[in-house]
């Protein structure tokens, strides 16, 4: 749909693929959902929005959500998606489904519950709570995304790792808390110059950072904290001297 002239949907859209197919939506032109988004997907097929760099509009107070026959398999890809005003969005996948944000941008606060999630290029204004649960496969997000407000992820899996920024750097510009409820890998800034504007809280020593290539930068105007209880295992691939107190990497002294 959507694939040479845009499409408006004035009211609630229901997508139901239970087909070995994909199901595509604003495929090459400008979609306008104007009213409720409700997805459903029981098979093989996926849904994608977007696929030939067609553009897709939410309005203002209205949302994306999955249907009540679910989500449970391949991708929900939401490219060149963009959500109008700022009305909180959940979306909860199941089976071995997976959320795909590539270019998408979402102004209200952000829910995800899914076996699979994939970042690339895309911004979240509001606060941003990510939950991977999935039993198999690692989930390498290539970045260069922005998050504007407080940002959670958790790797709860039973196997498989998440990574993040792993072609491209991330910024961060509120709080971040990533955790590894599962007892997986959370890879953190593997690659670029990662921008941290505020505090960090990790829950495992399964969280690192930059193990590759990767850099992290404290950026913020204030200070910013470091929580929880375990070591924060940062990579230093060179050495300088604290101004203030002339010692080595003493981040009590900046």
């Amino acid at each position: 749909m959507g694939s040479t002239n845009n499409d408006i949907f004035n009211g609630p859209l229901t997508i139901v693929n239970s087909s070995t197919h994909e199901f595509y939506l604003a495929t090459g032109d400008t979609s306008y959902f104007n009213n409720n988004l409700i997805i459903n997907n029981t098979s093989a097929g996926g849904v994608v929005f977007g696929n030939t760099g067609g553009v897709s509009y939410l309005a203002s107070g209205k949302t994306i959500s999955i249907g009540s026959s679910g989500f449970t398999d391949n991708y929900l890809t939401l490219k060149n998606f963009y959500q109008l005003g700022s009305t909180a969005q959940t979306l909860t996948l199941t089976g071995t489904a997976i959320v795909n944000c590539n270019n998408a941008n979402f102004n209200g606060n952000l829910t995800v519950t899914a076996p699979g999630i994939l970042l690339k290029n895309s911004t979240f204004n509001g606060t941003t709570t990510l939950t991977r649960n999935g039993s198999s496969g690692n989930f390498h997000s290539d970045g260069g995304n922005l998050y504007n407000n407080s940002f959670t992820i958790d790797n709860s899996g039973s196997s498989g790792r998440i990574r993040l920024a792993s072609t491209t750097a991330d910024t961060y510009n509120g709080s971040a808390t990533f955790s590894s409820s599962g007892g997986q890998d959370v890879q953190i800034a593997y690659s670029g110059n990662n921008i941290f504007a505020g505090n960090i809280t990790i829950n495992s020593n399964k969280v690192v950072f930059n193990t590759a290539s990767g850099k992290v930068t404290f950026s913020g105007g204030n200070s910013q904290t470091l929580n929880g209880s375990y070591n924060y295992p940062f990579k230093i691939s060179y050495q300088q001297k604290c101004k203030s107190c002339n010692c080595q990497y003493d981040i009590k002294c900046g």
